[in-house]
């Protein structure tokens, strides 16, 4: 960020001198005031770029151009004050870098951004850019106040980056008066922090509103032990098969570590090297007319019991080095010093050639019940959400699964809170550009900003068929060819034990 304004060192001497509480605040906004950071470098920030699983840009589609610049004229950035020294912001209180964008228009609604992710434990907070933003060229020409944060703690921390936000919420009510409306909008990981934004911030006791309603997409709303229940089913299975990952005579660890212990994500494992591991055993990235029949045996076992949709065995060897061994690793190692908070020694697998061989095989763990406690105390949502909360999800996701939906769907019921979730579902084919994990189509996002504002502004929740036709609003002037509106308004997830091996108890026993 080397497009700081300067610090005028003149200015501390009179302010020692005279002391005046409103120059001392006047001083203190231009020491945050800043020039809107210009975008990274190749990336894509305007109607033709889409967002990864972690909220940050990726490469427009091929032949779109990167908008050079997402920011509106006249747009005010904000941080926290800078450092005299190195001229760059300063944390808030609790250790997060922030950045505040308010456009010229500004129309008194603000959007509070959750990144994805999460960032690895081992990785610093760090000073924000635009595209850390989340959606500046969206929401900024439209008249709509941004504001993110880094969080004060990488890793997996739900309730501590929960506070961030809240704590950005009041940096930006202190400077600038409380807006006419406060939204949040994010996902992937950060849908678990934004529901637990708005169960413990959302509405104070007296009944008055801090945050208006929520916008999350592919959001981890199950909590941290049912997501990592899926990625320990996974290491253990593809161990039990093919007995590479780690191969004998190289370092033994208990598999809910991810990877060996101290290995960080520095130094972590190849995924070049993981894939021709999964290869090896299973042919996959193979031609199938190339896969040897033992290979072909164990990728059907695997997929099987694992209950992997035929169009998303292809992404098995990302997913084993991403969530099941990179976010194991970050869990188990990082966030809970070693720790298990993830059991399957009562998981009973089905689907294989030998189920009774490979349940007597398969290695086994036991959840330790403090830091199972732990974990369920920081991030397991209860459904009580007090304010409109609209959350959107494709089907085929392959990292936070649609079945999640149903897991918060039943636990806003049990509260009898139903009136405040619109759930709306996006499905896919395989051949389209924007598929998988957090991949919406510029339009289809867009249509989300537009429901929740209109859902907390008119006080009538919007109906499922309402989303492609706010989304086709969008599409009219859309320039991306790869741009669609593939809205279901009528597909339901099913329940979270149909796709994850239920534990004892069961979540979703009914």
């Amino acid at each position: 960020m080397s497009n700081l304004v300067p610090r005028r060192k003149g200015l501390y001497l009179r302010s020692a001198v005279f002391c005046c509480v409103m120059l001392c605040t006047s001083l203190a906004r231009a020491q945050e005031q800043v020039s809107c950071p210009s975008p990274a470098p190749g990336f894509a920030n305007g109607p033709a770029s889409r967002l990864d699983g972690a909220g940050a840009r990726v490469p427009a589609p091929p032949g779109q151009p990167a908008s050079p610049n997402p920011i509106p004229a006249g747009t005010t950035c904000y941080t926290g004050p800078l450092d005299p020294r190195s001229n760059q912001a300063t944390p808030d209180a609790n250790g997060a870098y922030y950045l505040i964008a308010i456009p010229a228009n500004w129309n008194g609604t603000l959007f509070l951004f959750s990144h994805g992710g999460p960032n690895p434990a081992s990785q610093g907070p760090a000073p924000l850019g635009v595209s850390d933003l989340g959606a500046p060229d969206v929401l900024l020409p439209q008249g709509y106040a941004i504001a993110a944060s880094s969080f004060s703690r990488n890793g997996w921390a739900v309730s501590t980056n929960a506070l961030d936000i809240e704590s950005l919420r009041r940096i930006f009510v202190k400077k600038f008066g409380k807006p006419r409306l406060t939204l949040l909008f994010g996902g992937s990981y950060s849908g678990g922090v934004l529901e637990r934004v708005v169960e413990r911030y959302g509405v104070n006791a007296d009944g008055t509103k801090n945050y208006d309603g929520a916008a999350i997409g592919c959001g981890l709303l199950g909590g941290l032990c049912r997501y990592f229940d899926a990625w320990l089913d996974q290491r253990v299975v593809y161990e039990y098969y093919c007995k590479n990952y780690p191969r004998s005579g190289e370092a033994e660890y208990p598999l809910y570590f991810g990877a060996p212990l101290g290995i960080n994500n520095v130094e972590g494992a190849d995924p070049m090297d993981v894939a021709a591991r999964v290869q090896e055993c299973t042919g996959i990235g193979l031609p199938p007319n190339q896969r040897t029949a033992e290979q072909r045996q164990n990728l059907a076992n695997i997929q099987h019991v694992l209950r992997i949709p035929e169009e998303q065995i292809g992404a098995f060897a990302t997913n084993l080095v991403l969530p099941g061994s990179q976010g194991l690793r970050d869990f188990t190692q990082d966030a809970l010093g070693g720790s298990n908070a993830i059991s399957n020694a009562d998981v009973i697998y089905k689907g294989s050639t030998d189920d009774e061989a490979l349940n007597r095989g398969v290695a086994r763990y036991q959840a330790e019940p403090a830091a199972l406690h732990w974990v369920n105390k920081d991030s397991a949502p209860t459904g009580n959400i007090q304010i409109p909360v609209l959350t959107f999800h494709t089907v085929s996701d392959q990292i936070v699964f649609v079945e999640t939906e149903s897991v918060f769907h039943d636990l806003v019921e049990s509260r009898k809170e139903l009136g405040n979730l619109l759930q709306l579902f996006v499905k896919e084919n395989s051949t389209d550009f924007y598929v998988d994990h957090y991949q919406f189509t510029p339009s289809e996002f867009a249509a989300t900003f537009d429901l929740i504002v209109k859902w907390v502004e008119s006080g009538a929740k919007p109906a499922p068929a309402d989303a492609n036709a706010a989304c086709q609003k969008h599409l009219a002037g859309s320039t991306d060819p790869n741009d669609a509106c593939r809205f279901d308004p009528h597909y339901r997830p099913k329940v979270w034990s149909s796709r994850v091996y239920p534990r004892n108890p069961d979540p979703d026993a009914r």
